[in-house]
């Protein structure tokens, strides 16, 4: 059950960008209707390694942040804790 709400909620807050992919279809959770998009995915390889790719939330135009060499990034992000 946690589970789930956990994917309604993300569901939920992302419903604002369903406009960015394909609309895949309606999921129906008690009295909250959700809207399910698949958004595109980038498979140019140098883009991939350059870029933040998924940075650009425009429908049209704009682009995605070009990533800067690690030593531009301030040392703490390094030492982050993500796993």
């Amino acid at each position: 059950m946690g589970v789930f709400n956990d994917w309604l909620l993300f569901a939920c807050l992302f419903q604002g960008i369903t406009g960015l992919g394909g609309k895949v279809g309606k999921v129906t959770a008690g009295a909250i209707n959700v809207e399910i998009s698949v958004l595109p995915v980038e498979t140019n390889v140098e883009k991939l390694q350059t870029h933040l790719c998924g940075s650009n939330l425009l429908k049209e135009g704009g682009e995605n942040i070009e990533l800067k060499p690690d030593n531009e990034y301030p040392d703490w992000l390094w030492k982050l804790n993500i796993g």
